[in-house]
C-alpha cells in the first residue's frame, strides 16, 4: 500500500496498512515505545477517451478501436445493434450490415482504480450497393423563452425530405421542419435522412442551442416611509403591483424576501432594494429585473417620561434626575432648574440650596435621526430639614434631660419622665440603670431608664409609660416627623407597646410595636403620621401584655427598659392669632356610669390651633364642680377621662397666644352612681305538690326595685317578698339611678309530692339463718323526704334494732320453717304524706342444682405429675355447703365449697366428677362432668425432602449438608419421638409455635429406610408416621452451548447448560490443554480463556451428587493459533488522512 524512505510515505497501492513510528533511544534515553497509525488509501477515480467513429460502409474491412483510460487499464467494447457490427475481442469492429449502431467504450477498475464512466460513439455504415447521401443542417440561433417558432432549414443531398427530433422535448419540440420553444435550456436538433431504394440513410447532423430565461418586470411597486429606527429595514407596498411579460398562462407569482434602504440615516428619496422574487410552477423560464423605488426615514419622535420627583428638605443630598426622567432614544436629556436658590442643576445632578418650590425642566433637542421632544416638568417642594433630639441618660446617674440635640430654636423639650410605676416605692420617679446586659445594638450613654410595668391588658389609668414633651414658643408651630428608641422586655415585661400624644388626649396609637419579652435589647422605629401643633405635645410611651395575668407586683423590679430616645421634629413660625377664640361646645360619648367608668370628651366648632398659628388648648377637671384644674397634657380636641370612681365635672379652655384672650366651653358631668349590693335570698327549700312558700329578698336602697328569676327567665315580680312553688330562683336589685347588683345566689325550691314505696334490699331465702341467732339486716333506699319508716315483722321474726329507721335488723327462730306468715313489711311518713306499703316475701327452700362444672377435662398432661387442676361451679345463694364426688385416681388437695383443687394418679381412669348444695333446708340435685385420659394421635404428614442423595457427602462437601424433617404439633402431647434409619445422625430436635423440627446429617453409609416420628403424653404413646427417604442418581447435563465472548489475543468462550440437572448438588468442568475455567466451575456455566496457540481437545461437564455421578456431556474444541499482535507506535499528528493511488 505504501513504502516508507526517512520521513516520506510513498503510496503504491490502494488499501489499508499501519505507519509505526520508532525511537530505539540513546545514550541518554531509553527507546521510546513504537506508535502506529493507520494509513488508508482509497482507489483513484479514471476517465475514459473514445474520439468519434468515421463512417463506413459494408464494403469496408474490420477495424481497430482505439479508447484509452487515464489509468492506463485495458477498455473494453460493446454494440448497441449486433446487426450493423460486433466486437471482435480484444478492440476490433466486424462490419455486419448497413445501419447506425452506438458502440460504447467501458474500463471496469481494478484494486487500485474505480471503474470509469462509460463513453459511447455512434457508428454509420452504409449499403456499399447504394449510393450515400449528406446533410447540410445551418446552425440554429440561441432564444430566449417566448420567442416565436423558428423553421428549420436542413437539405439532403440526395433531395430527399429531412426529418427531425429533439433530445429535450422541455427546452424544444419539432413538428414537421417548426421548432417550437418550451422552456429554458439545451436541446440538440438532429436531422435525419433515412434513404430509400437508390440511397443510403445519410449521416445524422445534429444543432444544439440555448434557450435563455426570459426577463420580467413588475409595475406599482411602493416603498413604505417609516420613522427612524437605526436600522435599514423596509416595507414594500404589493397591492398594486402587477408583472409584465409572463408568457401565455404561465405560474409565475411574486413576492419581497425582505426590502431594505441603503442607508439606516433619516432623509428623504432614500432608493430601497426590494429583494423580489418569482415564485409558481414555471418559475424557471423567467428572470426579474427589481423595480427602482424609493422612500423616506423620517426622524425618530421622541417623548420624555419625567415621573414625580421626591419630596426633600434642607438635609437632601443631590439628586440623580436620570433615576427620575428618561427618553426614548439614545440621546442625552437636558435638565434646567427655575430657582437655583432653592435647587440646581449641574449635569444630570440636583442639588438641594433652601426651602421653597423649584421647576425642573427635562428636554431633548434631537438630531438629524430624531426630532425634538416635547420638553417636560416636574416641581420639588424643598422644607426645612427638622431638629433631632437625643436623650441617652448621661454617664452619671440622674440625667433625665436631652444628652443631644439641645437648644432647638424657639422649642422647650422637657426632661423625660414615667409613669404608673407598678413598684409604688418608685413614688413615680424616674429610674435608672447601667447598661450591664451588654444591650445591641451598642447604645451610647452608660445609663438607660426602667419601670415596673403591670403585665395585663392596656389601661390608661394603670399601663406603665414614659413620655416626653415639646413646647414651641408663642408664635410657633412644631411638627413631629420621627421617633426611635431602645427597648428591652424581661419575661414578665410589655409585649406591646402603643404610643399616643396629647394631640387627641392619648385616645387613639399613631403607633404599636411588639417587643419580644426574652430581656434582649432592640431599636425601634416605627412609622409615624406627622403631628402639627402650635400647643405643648406630649408624646407618651405605653407599655403592656395583652391578655396579661398581672403577676407583678406593687414590689416588682424593673421590667421594661429605654434608652437612646430620639425624636425630629420641625418648628416653624406662625402667623399670631388675634382676637378671642372659640371654645366650641364639648359632648362626652358616655356621661353615666354606675362604680365607674372611662369615657371620651370630643370638642367642636372651637378655634382649630392646625390652622390657627398661636392657639392652643387646654382641659381643666373638678369633683366638685367648682375647683377646676388643668388635666395635664390635655391639649387636643379629645379628652381621655381615665378611670373614674366618682362624679367628676370637665371644660375646655381655648386661649389665643397673639390676643391674650381665652374662651371656655360648657361643663360636662360625668355621672359615676353606686351599684347595689349583692342581694341574698332566704325561704323554705322546699314545698308539698300544689301548695306555695314564701321567698324574700334582702332591702334595696332607697327608690329601688327587684326583679326576680326562675331557671334564668323573668317572671315578672318586683316586690321584695314573693310566693312560689317549685324552682330555682334568684334575684337583682336596681338602684333609682339605674345600676343593677350582680345576681344573688340560686335558691332551690323542690317539689314534694306523695312519697314512694320504699324499696326493701336483704336476703330472700333464709334457711341458713333460721335459728341460728345469727343477726339479718334489712335495709330501704334512702329517700331524703321521708322523715320515719315502720316496720311489721312475723311472730317467727324478731326485731333486734331499727324500728321506725331504714334500717332493720332481726333474727329468725327455729318455729320459722313451719309459719304461714313470712312477709316483712314496711311504710315511709314524710310532710307530704305515707308512702305505699312494700312487702317482702321471704322463704325457706333448699339451694338450686349446681351450674356447669368448669376445669379440664382431659388430664393427661396432669397424671402422676402431682400437678393440680381446679373445677368449680357458680356460687349459689342459699346454699351453706357443697358436696363433690370425686372419682378412684383423684385427690383432694383443697376444698373451698364452689370450688376444688385436685390432683391425679396413674390409677385415674376418664370418670365422672358430681357436684351438689345444701344447706339447712335440704340438698339440690347432682351436677356431673367427665373428665376424660386421652391418649395422643398419630401426628400429622412429615415435611422434609425424600431424596436423600443431595444431602449426602461429595468429594467437594466431604461432610455433606444437613436437612430438617418436621411435623405439626398438637395440644395433647408432651413430646415427640423420631426414629432415623442407618446412615442418618439427629444434630438437633426443636419446636416452634407450630411445629417440631428435627436436623439430620446424612453419611455415606446410607443405603435407604423411612424417617418415622410418635407422639408420646402421660397417658400414653401413638402410631408412628413414616417418610421413605430414597437414593437419586443425577441427571445427564444438557447440551453445552458454546458463545466466544472475546477474541484474540485475549480470547475467551462462555460453555453453558439450559439448567443445573435434577438431583444434582456439583457440576464438574474439563476442559483441553491451553484452556483455564476462569470462573463458575461447579456451575451451569463457565468462563473458560485460551492461550495464543492451536487448541484442540474437548470440554466435558459431569454432575454427581452423594450417591453417584452422571453420565458426561462433551463439546468438541479447534481453535486456530492468534495472528502475531501489531506492534505499537508512537503517535503520529495529525493521523494520515485517506488518499488516492
Amino acid at each position: 500500500m505504501a513504502t516508507v524512505s526517512g520521513n516520506m510515505v510513498t503510496i503504491v497501492g490502494a488499501g489499508t496498512t499501519t505507519i509505526t513510528a520508532t525511537q530505539d533511544g540513546d545514550a541518554n534515553y531509553n527507546a521510546a515505545p513504537e506508535v502506529g497509525q493507520l494509513l488508508t488509501v482509497n482507489k483513484a477515480s479514471q476517465t475514459i477517451t473514445f474520439n468519434a467513429l468515421p463512417d463506413k460502409s459494408t464494403a469496408d474491412a474490420d477495424f481497430a478501436l482505439t479508447a484509452s483510460s487515464t489509468s492506463g487499464l485495458p477498455v473494453s467494447y460493446s454494440s448497441s445493434d449486433p446487426g450493423v457490427a460486433t466486437i471482435t475481442p480484444p478492440n476490433t469492429l466486424h462490419i455486419v450490415g448497413a445501419g447506425n449502431t452506438m458502440i460504447t467504450a467501458s474500463q471496469a477498475g481494478d484494486d487500485n482504480y474505480l471503474p470509469a464512466t462509460p463513453v459511447d460513439q455512434n457508428q454509420f455504415i452504409s449499403n456499399a450497393s447504394l449510393q450515400n447521401q449528406t446533410i447540410t443542417f445551418p446552425a440554429i440561433a440561441d432564444a430566449v423563452y417566448g420567442d416565436a417558432p423558428v423553421v428549420l432549414n436542413a437539405s439532403a443531398s440526395s433531395n430527399l425530405t429531412v426529418t427531425y427530433s429533439s433530445d429535450n422535448a422541455n427546452v424544444a419540440t419539432v413538428s414537421g421542419n417548426t421548432l417550437v420553444i418550451t422552456g429554458v435550456g439545451t436541446a440538440t436538433i438532429t436531422a435525419s435522412q433515412a434513404g430509400d431504394a437508390a440511397y443510403n440513410p445519410a449521416p445524422d447532423e445534429t444543432q444544439t442551442f440555448t434557450v435563455t430565461p426570459k426577463e420580467l418586470t413588475i409595475t406599482g411597486v411602493i416603498a413604505n416611509d417609516k420613522n427612524y429606527n437605526g436600522n435599514t429595514d423596509a416595507t414594500l407596498d404589493l397591492s398594486g403591483a402587477s408583472l409584465v411579460g409572463v408568457v401565455g398562462a404561465d405560474d409565475v407569482t411574486f413576492s419581497s424576501t425582505g426590502a431594505s434602504f441603503v442607508s439606516a440615516n433619516a432623509g428623504p428619496n432614500i432608493s430601497v432594494i426590494t429583494n423580489l422574487v418569482l415564485g409558481g410552477a414555471d418559475v424557471a423560464n423567467y428572470t426579474l429585473a427589481q423595480s427602482s423605488v424609493t422612500a423616506s426615514i423620517l426622524p425618530a419622535p421622541q417623548v420624555i417620561t419625567f415621573n414625580p420627583l421626591p419630596a426633600a428638605n434642607t438635609n437632601t443630598t443631590p439628586i440623580d434626575l436620570t433615576t427620575y426622567a428618561s427618553v426614548n432614544s439614545p440621546l442625552a436629556l437636558s435638565f434646567a432648574s427655575s430657582d437655583d436658590n432653592v435647587a440646581s442643576v449641574s449635569g444630570n445632578v440636583l442639588t438641594i440650596n433652601g426651602p421653597g418650590t423649584a421647576v425642573i425642566t427635562a428636554s431633548q433637542s434631537g438630531d438629524a435621526n430624531h426630532a425634538a421632544a416635547t420638553s417636560v416638568d416636574q416641581s420639588i417642594t424643598v422644607t426645612l430639614a427638622p431638629s433631632t433630639v437625643t436623650w441617652n441618660f448621661g454617664t452619671t446617674v440622674g440625667a433625665p434631660f436631652p444628652s443631644s440635640g439641645l437648644p432647638v430654636n424657639n422649642l422647650d423639650v422637657s426632661a423625660f419622665q414615667s409613669g404608673n410605676d407598678r413598684n409604688s416605692a418608685n413614688n413615680g420617679t424616674l429610674q435608672f440603670y447601667t447598661n450591664s446586659n451588654s444591650p445591641t445594638p451598642a447604645f451610647s450613654g452608660l445609663y438607660n431608664v426602667g419601670i415596673a410595668a403591670y403585665n395585663v391588658d392596656f389601661n390608661p389609668m394603670s399601663s406603665a409609660y414614659f413620655q416626653f414633651t415639646i413646647t414651641p414658643d408663642a408664635g410657633y408651630q412644631v411638627t413631629l416627623t420621627d421617633l426611635s428608641f431602645g427597648s428591652r422586655s424581661t419575661s414578665s415585661g410589655p409585649t406591646t407597646l402603643s404610643i399616643r400624644t396629647s394631640a387627641d388626649g392619648f385616645v387613639s396609637d399613631i403607633a404599636t410595636l411588639s417587643p419580644a419579652a426574652n430581656s434582649n435589647w432592640s431599636l425601634y422605629a416605627p412609622t409615624l403620621t406627622p403631628i402639627t401643633t402650635s400647643s405643648p405635645l406630649t408624646v407618651r410611651i405605653y407599655g403592656y401584655v395583652t391578655g396579661g395575668t398581672g403577676t407583678v407586683g406593687t414590689t416588682g423590679s424593673a421590667n421594661w427598659r429605654m434608652d437612646d430616645v430620639t425624636f425630629e421634629a420641625l418648628v416653624q413660625a406662625q402667623a399670631p392669632c388675634t382676637g378671642t377664640p372659640e371654645a366650641g361646645s364639648i359632648t362626652a360619648n358616655e356621661a353615666n356610669f354606675c362604680g365607674s367608668g372611662v369615657t371620651d370628651i370630643t370638642a367642636t366648632g372651637f378655634t382649630d390651633p392646625a390652622s390657627n398659628p398661636g392657639v392652643s388648648l387646654q382641659w381643666y377637671s373638678s369633683t366638685n364642680n367648682v375647683d377646676f384644674a388643668p388635666v395635664d397634657g390635655a391639649t387636643g380636641a379629645t379628652l381621655m377621662t381615665g378611670l373614674l370612681t366618682q362624679t367628676t365635672y370637665y371644660y375646655l379652655q381655648v386661649s389665643c397666644a397673639g390676643s391674650g384672650l381665652s374662651d371656655i366651653s360648657n361643663t360636662q358631668t360625668i355621672a359615676v352612681n353606686a351599684i347595689p349590693a349583692t342581694p341574698s335570698i332566704s325561704g323554705a327549700n322546699s314545698v308539698c305538690t300544689g301548695n306555695t312558700t314564701t321567698l324574700t329578698s334582702s332591702a334595696a336602697p332607697a327608690g329601688g326595685s327587684y326583679a326576680w328569676f326562675n331557671n334564668g327567665n323573668p317572671i315578672g315580680e318586683t316586690t321584695q317578698s314573693i310566693n312560689v312553688g317549685a324552682g330555682i330562683y334568684t334575684v337583682v336589685i336596681t338602684s333609682d339611678a339605674g345600676c343593677v347588683s350582680t345576681s344573688s345566689a340560686s335558691h332551690e325550691v323542690i317539689e314534694l309530692g306523695a312519697p314512694a314505696a320504699p324499696f326493701v334490699e336483704g336476703p330472700r331465702n333464709v334457711c341458713q339463718y333460721v335459728g341460728t341467732s345469727e343477726q339479718v339486716v334489712y335495709t330501704v333506699f334512702p329517700d331524703p323526704n321521708v322523715t320515719s319508716y315502720n316496720w311489721v315483722v312475723p311472730p317467727t321474726v324478731n326485731i333486734i334494732s331499727g324500728q321506725g329507721t331504714g334500717t332493720l335488723t332481726v333474727t329468725f327462730s327455729a318455729t320459722f320453717l313451719n309459719a304461714a306468715n313470712k312477709q316483712i313489711r314496711v311504710t315511709g311518713t314524710s310532710a307530704c304524706g305515707q308512702t305505699p306499703m312494700t312487702i317482702k316475701y321471704l322463704v325457706a327452700q333448699i339451694p338450686s342444682t349446681p351450674g356447669a362444672i368448669t376445669g379440664p377435662n382431659n388430664v393427661c398432661d396432669l397424671i402422676g405429675t402431682g400437678a393440680t387442676a381446679i373445677y368449680s361451679v357458680p356460687e349459689i345463694q342459699g346454699s351453706t355447703d357443697y358436696n363433690w364426688n370425686l372419682p378412684a385416681g383423684v385427690t383432694l388437695v383443697n376444698d373451698n365449697g364452689n370450688s376444688i383443687e385436685v390432683s391425679f394418679t396413674n390409677a385415674f381412669v376418664s370418670s365422672v366428677f358430681t357436684v351438689s348444695s345444701g344447706n339447712l333446708c335440704g340438698v339440690s340435685g347432682l351436677r356431673s362432668m367427665t373428665v376424660n385420659r386421652i391418649s395422643p394421635s398419630v401426628p400429622g404428614p412429615i415435611s422434609g425432602a425424600n431424596n436423600a442423595c443431595i444431602f449426602m457427602p461429595t468429594a467437594s462437601n466431604p461432610s455433606g449438608t444437613p436437612t430438617t424433617f418436621s411435623v405439626t404439633r398438637s395440644s395433647n402431647v408432651t413430646s415427640y419421638n423420631w426414629v432415623l434409619p442407618a446412615g442418618v445422625n439427629m444434630i438437633d430436635q426443636t419446636q416452634t409455635a407450630t411445629e417440631d423440627v428435627i436436623t439430620v446429617q446424612f453419611t455415606s453409609g446410607f443405603s435407604g429406610g423411612s424417617v418415622s416420628v410418635s407422639a408420646s403424653n402421660n397417658c400414653g404413646i401413638s402410631g408412628s408416621r413414616s417418610l421413605v427417604i430414597s437414593r437419586l442418581n443425577p441427571g445427564t447435563p444438557s447440551a453445552i452451548d458454546v458463545v466466544n465472548t472475546q477474541s484474540c489475543p485475549n480470547r475467551t468462550f462462555t460453555y453453558s447448560l439450559s439448567a443445573v440437572p435434577s438431583n444434582t448438588t456439583d457440576l464438574v468442568w474439563t476442559v483441553p490443554a491451553g484452556g483455564t475455567i476462569v470462573s463458575g466451575q461447579g456451575s451451569a456455566s463457565i468462563e473458560v480463556s485460551y492461550a495464543d496457540g492451536p487448541i484442540a481437545g474437548n470440554v466435558t461437564v459431569t454432575g454427581s451428587n452423594g450417591c453417584a455421578s452422571s453420565a458426561t456431556r462433551s463439546v468438541a474444541v479447534k481453535l486456530a493459533g492468534c495472528p502475531p499482535a501489531p506492534k505499537q507506535a508512537v503517535k503520529i499528528s495529525p493521523a494520515i488522512s485517506g488518499v488516492e493511488v
